[in-house]
């Protein structure tokens, strides 16, 4: 009689343990895993080639204005970055979705090996506006419509 006495709360506990794993999981999975949408407003939605080609030669006239670092970089990584301009456009030239124009878009920006500087996924850009909404410096930079910062595609 006591062996099963002593079962039952093991059993509870068991249980417990498994409905509060199955429900971090998902938890995570729901809120803490972002997916990348591309499918923001169709009528915007796919870009063309000249458009993506347009958003890199603002990308590119933006870093080669303010990111004081090329030189350090020509020098730690034996890279020019700036002088790999037309590869960078071919590259473009070939995505064929606007997801994989996001990933060319990083995989060019992740040569720089500066964790800073990268594109964001609308979702994320999202995210981080609701986060930095109302009174704050960041604010102003979310909320600037002027193309003196990187917007994504509304």
């Amino acid at each position: 009689m006591m062996k099963k006495r002593a079962r039952v709360p093991l059993r509870i506990l068991l249980v417990l343990v498994f409905v509060i794993v199955i429900t971090s999981v998902l938890i995570y999975a729901l809120l803490w895993n972002p997916k990348v949408d591309f499918v923001v407003n169709q009528t915007v939605f796919p870009l063309t080639t000249e458009q993506k080609l347009e958003d890199f030669e603002y990308l590119y006239r933006m870093l080669e204005q303010n990111y004081p670092y090329f030189e350090v970089k020509k020098r730690q990584l034996g890279m020019d970055w700036l002088s790999k301009k037309q590869e960078f456009v071919s590259m473009i030239a070939e995505t064929k979705s606007d997801a994989e124009f996001y990933h060319v878009l990083n995989s060019i920006l992740m040569l720089l090996q500066n964790g800073h500087t990268n594109v964001i996924s609308p979702s994320a850009y999202d995210d981080s506006s609701r986060i930095y909404d109302g009174l704050t410096p960041w604010a102003q930079v979310y909320n600037d419509r002027r193309g003196s910062v990187l917007i994504p595609y509304q």
